[in-house]
């Protein structure tokens, strides 16, 4: 005993105390954690850092894991939480405890008379669950046995997409459109959240991150990058805007911040990510959606991709989904309607109603339908729409016959109250230039309104296009060359008639109404191509080899 003392006395080894952990505290601590959380309501509580020699191994587990600031920040609070709960070293912890932590936590007040929700606690358990695979695998000595295997999460419904209705966006464009100074940088932003960007996404996006066409994004949740294409107006606006910063002398550069702040005292830093929330909740306002804020636009896109007939696979490619789970929810909305059309089909097949649907139409009938679609003043029927077939010739034919019919009966009369001939209906559509006024001015004809002139003037046109069209695999594996020449073929130039000539050869048959129009609508068609052969690692050589009007 001498001989230990003074090997202590020399080493000078501090005297060590042993504290046992009294297990009976507990609920002195429960109580203090309630007091807590009661006097801050609305916002995550700030619990204290634990006076505990185990707090070091959590800032450990918090150092070595991949989590994002966000998940930091919350795994963080709820193993603070979980400390302030127990004394227990990790090597007695046992299931048992830990159902019991879940009733504490189930039970918590968050505020007056309000609990923690059912997502807010599957939060809490995974963070707990993740500390203690990651003791067990990397300090077994500690933690030789997990204690939360057997921990069960609390289920909760999945919540539908938040989604704006066309309408509803309609009013967030007029919005910003009233938005003066800050316009054109309200429109990138929104345009970037609609295409599923996160508000953390644009607030780390800069000006060498989009190349005109595609905006690759760096930072995001999950730590792998991924390139989102941009529709031709998200381009325009984005082009217009940077144009109007270099044009008030800004030194645009590719590391400048894509976006920018207009706030007083931040005005031409980096847009932030609170920035983002207020900009939007202004837009809000003007379009009188009160609660907007950015993540509905998250949704709005990923559903529209979903609606747009693009594959599943595909969509949680652009918007950065790993887990099908997690894009389940946007696809709900979708399978609805399906579902429904699906019911009505069948009841009306049931009753031996002879019907046609717009996917096994013939040409002549396309045509036919666009054009009463037109001359009747209905909403215009777009190839697009035809081929998803989800609508019977039946239906759309009664929707116009009734517009076209009363159209038939003016242009009956015609003739005689313009006293001009009228042999075909060839002649009708010349008849403004015999009466040597123009379309647009003769809009009345003895006190009454004829605006089938217009639209007999507008009627559609067509034009063959013949394309030839080229993938090549990034990989040089060739594996994903097939697969996109389908996906072209079947989702996007099925939409024009496609004649296939040969290996990559096609006719194409595109309707447009003024001559400005076909080169928008080849565009998008080109950038519909492109867009898939980058989700597969390929890129499309693509050559207009004639066209015949």
């Amino acid at each position: 005993m001498v001989e230990f003392m003074e090997f202590a006395q020399s080493d000078r080894v501090p005297a060590v105390k042993l504290v046992m952990l009294d297990f009976a505290k507990d609920e002195v601590i429960h109580e203090q954690t309630l007091g807590a959380v009661r006097s801050r309501r609305g916002r995550p509580e700030q619990i204290a850092t634990p006076a505990d020699i185990r707090w070091p191994m959590v800032q450990e587990f918090l150092r070595s894991s991949n989590l994002s600031v966000n998940t930091r920040k919350l795994y963080e609070r709820e193993l603070k939480r979980f400390l302030g709960w127990t004394q227990c070293p990790w090597s007695d912890l046992k299931l048992r405890h830990l159902g019991s932590y879940k009733e504490y936590l189930m039970d918590l007040e968050v505020s007056e008379g309000k609990t923690l929700a059912k997502n807010s606690l599957n939060s809490a358990l995974t963070a707990i669950k993740s500390y203690f695979k990651w003791l067990c695998q990397y300090h077994p000595e500690l933690c030789p046995v997990n204690p939360t295997e057997g921990l069960k999460f609390e289920k909760v419904p999945l919540p539908p997409a938040q989604s704006l209705t066309p309408e509803e966006m309609d009013r967030v464009w007029n919005a910003i459109a009233q938005r003066t100074e800050t316009r054109l940088r309200d429109l990138v932003l929104v345009h970037l959240l609609a295409h599923a960007l996160r508000a953390g996404e644009v607030v780390s996006a800069n000006v060498g991150s989009f190349d005109g066409r595609l905006v690759t994004i760096t930072q995001t949740k999950n730590k792998k990058p991924r390139i989102v294409p941009l529709s031709q107006a998200g381009q325009q606006a984005v082009q217009d805007y940077l144009a109007a910063r270099r044009e008030r002398g800004e030194a645009v550069s590719p590391e400048s911040a894509l976006i920018l702040s207009h706030h007083q005292g931040w005005e031409g830093d980096r847009l932030s990510y609170h920035g983002i929330y207020f900009a939007v909740e202004r837009i809000g306002e003007l379009a009188q959606l009160p609660n907007l804020h950015p993540h509905q636009f998250r949704h709005t896109g990923a559903t529209s991709l979903l609606r747009m007939g693009i594959d599943p696979a595909h969509v949680r490619r652009l918007i950065g989904h790993e887990d099908e789970r997690s894009t389940r929810r946007y696809t709900l909305a979708y399978e609805q309607e399906g579902a429904i059309e699906a019911f009505y089909r069948a009841q009306r097949e049931s009753n031996n109603e002879q019907v046609v649907y717009a996917k096994g139409l013939s040409r002549e009938q396309r045509q036919l339908l666009i054009g009463m679609a037109e001359m009747t003043g209905k909403t215009p029927l777009y190839q697009d729409d035809l081929d998803q077939g989800e609508v019977s010739f039946a239906r759309l034919w009664q929707e116009n016959i009734a517009g076209l019919e009363r159209m038939l009966e003016d242009v009956k009369r015609l003739p005689e109250r313009l006293g001009v001939a009228v042999e075909k209906l060839e002649d009708v559509k010349r008849l403004p230039q015999k009466l040597g006024v123009a379309a647009a001015e003769r809009e009345t004809v003895e006190g009454e309104t004829y605006p089938m002139f217009a639209k007999l003037q507008n009627h559609r046109q067509e034009i063959n296009v013949l394309l030839k069209v080229k993938v090549e695999d990034r990989t040089l594996a060739g594996r994903s060359k097939a697969k996109v020449r389908r996906e072209i073929e079947n989702q996007i130039l099925v939409r024009y008639q496609v004649v296939k000539l040969g290996r990559g050869e096609y006719d194409l048959t595109i309707p447009f109404e003024k001559e400005d129009e076909v080169a928008v609508i080849v565009s998008e068609m080109l950038w519909e191509m492109d867009t898939l052969a980058e989700l597969e690692d390929c890129w499309v050589e693509h050559e207009f080899t004639g066209v015949v009007l």
